[in-house]
């Protein structure tokens, strides 16, 4: 029997981040708790970053085209999530190795967990939608309409933080940088997501060149 390579890589990269998100789910709940903080604050704090919310839309991708039937997956099997996942992937890895990586030094489980989420599943994810995803079906108009989750983040993150006084990134502490400042950040990361939303939709699209030759 002929081994699919789509399936193989499918359920590697649901295994993989699955296991990730939980091992960093464990210890960051743990050390959180240990400072003295509170279950749901520190549930609220873990979901409200984008790698851990990009990571989990990631994982349910995989499960959806490892199974079948299963209605409440439709979403997740859809081109342009997958590519919004792509591109908001990139961002992911691509925003951690040049802003935030020399910021800390983490080590042991951590360390294991920060490879995982920022390197080891960004990268099997974009070999996986660009070498078995393409669709040919994505248009370029769809790049804006693939920021949508990623402004509802945004939105939320500004707004926790004008309450709590608590930023997921630097970048995003209106605190310190001012609304003025946070603004311009904001407006260039949507722009690096337009950017990379464009290339996703590239990628799918490159099949129609191949149907045409």
């Amino acid at each position: 029997m002929t081994r699919d390579p789509r399936r193989i890589i499918a359920l590697s990269g649901f295994v993989l981040g699955l296991t990730a998100l939980i091992l960093q789910f464990l210890i960051s709940m743990g050390a959180w708790l240990d400072q003295g903080d509170t279950i749901l604050p520190s549930l609220v704090r873990f979901f409200s970053y984008f790698t851990i919310l990009t990571n989990s839309v990631i994982v349910l991708i995989y499960l959806g085209a490892v199974t079948r039937g299963q209605r409440w997956l439709a979403p997740f099997r859809s081109p342009r999530t997958r590519a919004t996942a792509a591109a908001c992937i990139t961002l992911v890895m691509g925003f951690y190795y040049f802003f935030l990586a020399g910021t800390w030094q983490p080590e042991g489980l951590f360390l294991i967990a920060d490879v995982a989420l920022h390197y080891a599943t960004p990268l099997l994810f974009l070999i996986w939608f660009a070498g078995f995803n393409r669709t040919g079906t994505l248009k370029w108009e769809q790049a804006l309409p693939m920021l949508t989750a990623p402004f509802f983040y945004l939105a939320w993150v500004l707004l926790r933080g004008a309450v709590t006084g608590e930023y997921p990134y630097p970048v995003l502490n209106a605190s310190q940088l001012g609304y003025t400042s946070v603004a311009i950040n904001v407006l260039m990361l949507l722009i690096v997501l337009v950017t990379l939303s464009l290339t996703a939709i590239a990628v799918d699209r490159s099949l129609l060149s191949k149907k045409s030759n």
